[in-house]
């Protein structure tokens, strides 16, 4: 059951976020993009700031997170009304860019130079349910 919530809660938070669009007669297809850019910000707030205490630091890592997807929605929506691109489009190319974004930053850490072969990543000490990987994040 906990391994279901963990795969689970990501799929439910886009779908929670595209009703408020669809509601509207907005059509996003972007929200891919936008949680793969609120995570990747949100990864990067932890790892910036190891010594905040537990509570503000993820306080600052939702924060983060909301503001960068919110940002990158905000893109296509500025093509939109600017260029009157047709937002299906723009939010679906977007998807694109942010998952290679995120296989980028991935594979080029700050101190070393870029090879796709030093892929790593840190943990960011989360308070986890016991005997499960379903975490508060």
């Amino acid at each position: 059951m906990t391994e279901t919530t963990l795969l689970a809660t990501p799929l439910l938070i886009i779908g929670l976020g595209l009703t408020i669009g669809f509601r509207s007669q907005v059509w996003n297809i972007g929200a891919e993009g936008q949680f793969i850019m609120g995570a990747l910000v949100g990864g990067i707030v932890s790892l910036a700031l190891p010594g905040l205490l537990l509570p503000v630091l993820i306080a600052l890592m939702l924060i983060g997170g909301l503001s960068a997807g919110a940002l990158w929605a905000g893109l296509a929506a500025l093509l939109k009304v600017r260029s009157n691109i047709n937002e299906i489009i723009s939010t679906l190319m977007l998807n694109y860019i942010a998952y290679y974004f995120l296989l980028f930053i991935g594979a080029c850490p700050a101190e070393r130079s870029c090879q796709l072969s030093t892929a790593e990543s840190k943990l960011t000490p989360l308070p986890v349910l016991p005997g499960s990987r379903l975490h508060i994040g």
